[in-house]
């Protein structure tokens, strides 16, 4: 045997040695350890499953906290006399009532683009009404969910009037401006190379500068998303008026965000937004909730409390959607008085009607 061979026998004697010194020490350790475990398992389980969620935050405070954007025309605005208005305010107003059976009992947070997902995280808000954009990048945060879309964006073309344009296929050669950079700006270039359509950009790095270039008559076009160009409709101080072209080109989805973690929350939140959607499509309004609680419709019923038990599994009261149409309205209501018909954006509904009425509006059945 040589020096170097009687050396490694030497050592794996000794390994072996430690080893069955060692075995019945570590065999009584895991058994230690696997008693513990079996112990304290079930009190952890006891302690998460006992922990307040969002819920039960809300009502122990008694009011709900949204995060809004101040001065999101047709979404999130406030002024003096009539407070906070718009699609998103009208979203956290219906969840309130949903839940602690008051609109009014809503504290409206003002959140930066910067901090909107800090607040979130932070237990500053408890849901994320500020419209924000719904993309692969986000949806991958594991700290936030999407719920449902609440509106369906995209971009478009605002002209004046006396031009005499009636579509965006006639800006063959035309100048528009935009703001450089902007995902505006690349739907334009998108649709013009789709249509074989040549055009000039004037593209600004400030949006009070692309204005100007409008206003001054430096281009044919202005464009930009369509709820910021029937905003800026209504505020151009000049004699002529202006027009939105119909065509809606790029598209974005816009929703809530909640905190990871809380599913009966997003449920919540979720069907929410369903169950407002589906009011509309059932004719159930805040004018006609009364007669709707006699309807006849099982869906009707079922969207209503009357029938089934949905609310409580919720953890809601059964009345929790009838109560949010009473005070706020269903779907159709909310977009009219903020961005439709009835406010002063006068948008089409577009994208957000009923599928009946070509929109995307899709929701899962109530049952």
């Amino acid at each position: 045997m040589t020096k170097r061979q009687d050396h490694r026998d030497t050592w794996g004697f000794c390994l072996l040695k430690t080893k069955l010194t060692l075995a019945p020490i570590c065999y009584l350790a895991l058994s230690v350890a696997i008693v513990i475990c079996a112990n304290i398992m079930p009190s952890i389980r006891a302690a998460l499953a006992s922990s307040p969620g969002v819920l039960e935050a809300v009502r122990a405070r008694n009011v709900l906290n949204c995060g809004v954007s101040a001065g999101a025309i047709g979404f999130s605005v406030t002024d003096k006399t009539k407070g906070w208005q718009g699609m998103s305010v009208d979203l956290c107003r219906a969840l309130a009532a949903a839940v602690l059976g008051d609109a009014r009992k809503v504290r409206f947070v003002e959140v930066t683009t910067s901090r909107r997902f800090t607040s979130l995280h932070g237990g500053e808000i408890d849901v994320l009404g500020r419209m924000t954009a719904w993309t692969l990048s986000r949806d991958l945060d594991p700290s936030a969910r999407f719920v449902a879309p609440l509106y369906h964006g995209g971009y478009g073309f605002l002209t004046r009037k006396s031009n005499g344009l009636t579509s965006a296929l006639e800006l063959t050669g035309a100048t528009v401006c935009v703001l450089a950079g902007s995902m505006a700006e690349h739907a334009a270039q998108e649709f013009f190379n789709r249509h074989g359509m040549k055009f000039a950009a004037i593209a600004k790095e400030i949006w009070s500068d692309v204005v100007k270039s409008y206003s001054s008559g430096q281009c044919l076009v202005i464009v930009a998303d369509r709820i910021t160009l029937a905003g800026l409709r209504n505020t151009l101080v000049e004699d002529t008026a202006h027009a939105l072209l119909p065509e809606v080109i790029g598209s974005e989805v816009f929703g809530p965000v909640v905190a990871a973690g809380q599913q009966r929350w997003q449920r919540i939140v979720e069907w929410l937004i369903y169950g407002l959607i589906t009011a509309e499509r059932q004719a159930v309004s805040s004018a006609n909730l009364d007669a709707s609680l006699r309807s006849n419709s099982t869906i009707t019923r079922r969207l209503l409390g009357v029938e089934g038990d949905y609310g409580k599994r919720l953890g809601l009261a059964a009345s929790w959607l009838a109560d949010a149409i009473r005070q706020v309205g269903n779907y159709g209501e909310i977009f009219e008085r903020n961005l439709g018909a009835k406010s002063d954006m006068q948008l089409p509904r577009g994208r957000n009607a009923l599928p009946r009425n070509g929109g995307l509006l899709f929701t899962p059945a109530f049952r």
